[in-house]
């Protein structure tokens, strides 16, 4: 009988994905101590996409594949490192990224973690997300709440914050990934793309790395994080940047989503969706922890707000 993602089920994986997930990071931090001082030891190579890999990604992702494997047998694993695909992507597989943040790692600014999600007819129903050098853990189930556990300190609810909240000078708390073209975009289009009209910004966003961006949302640090990813090939396309795979953001979606936040697509403002192949890139989108905001941005986003 074929696995189901039911009320029961996943509650039980829950805790052994998050297992998982911290052994892998125990492996990944072996490397990050080692080339402290030797950093010929993490072999890095430039995949074909220009993206650095290193040793680190792969004694990762096969330490994770296997033990998925044995966890749930049947179930294919789909990973940033390997060339699997599911033999139907609506159907139950794995999306792994079993180092997030490669080139953070290489540059030693301790923004890496491990993503796992379990996705089921083109969502995930169930995330783990683990930044080792924190001891930082975040997880949640599909229609449950989003955790974040400190160590091995009791596991808290999260919840996003009203924009109403906002900090100095009331500008919203706004991220970046200054590894991709995000910052760019921000100054190219923060004074009159309509996405950014009615959002109080401020002029120089955050982009410093550490914890997840789109957990600090989910967490009620940040009021948003804009993901443009790599800029499309016309200025036509800005919108339509492409922004990571299902691996780099499935478990990030479930959890934002439980905490009371929703992720949005740049191109059309529609809530961002998994209804693609698995090893095709995701649209550029943003994270809002206040769906107000998102309204702002895309009024047509008001008939989601109380789904």
């Amino acid at each position: 009988m074929a696995m189901q993602t039911d009320g029961k089920t996943l509650p039980r994986l829950l805790p052994e994905v998050r297992r998982i997930a911290r052994v892998a990071g125990g492996i990944i931090m072996h490397f990050y101590a080692a080339a402290e001082t030797r950093p010929e030891i993490v072999n890095t190579q430039i995949k074909d996409d220009d993206s650095p890999v290193t040793v680190a990604d792969h004694a990762s992702g096969a330490l994770i594949e296997t033990r998925l494997a044995a966890l749930t047998p049947g179930i294919t694993v789909v990973t940033e490192e390997n060339d699997t695909l599911p033999e139907d992507d609506a159907g139950l597989y794995w999306a792994v990224d079993p180092l997030d943040g490669t080139n953070e790692f290489l540059d030693r600014t301790d923004g890496f973690c491990v993503r796992i999600a379990l996705m089921d007819n083109y969502a995930p129903v169930l995330a783990v997300i683990f930044s080792p050098v924190q001891d930082m853990s975040y997880f949640g189930i599909a229609g449950g709440a989003a955790f974040r556990q400190d160590g091995t300190l009791a596991p808290v609810i999260m919840q996003t914050r009203q924009a109403g909240s906002a900090g100095e000078k009331g500008y919203l708390r706004t991220l970046f990934n200054a590894k991709h073209a995000d910052i760019g975009f921000y100054k190219e289009n923060s004074g009159n793309l309509s996405i950014f009209r009615g959002l109080n910004l401020p002029e120089a966003p955050d982009a410093e790395p550490g914890l997840p961006r789109t957990m600090q949302v989910a967490d009620g640090l940040a009021d948003l994080h804009v993901n443009t990813g790599k800029p499309g090939p016309t200025p036509e396309t800005r919108l339509t940047r492409t922004s990571g795979y299902i691996w780099d953001n499935a478990a990030d979606d479930l959890i934002l989503r439980n905490a009371g936040g929703i992720t949005v697509q740049l191109s059309d403002g529609m809530p961002l969706s998994f209804r693609q192949p698995a090893r095709e890139k995701m649209p550029a989108h943003i994270a809002f922890g206040d769906i107000k905001l998102g309204i702002k941005a895309f009024p047509e986003l008001k008939k989601f707000a109380n789904n």
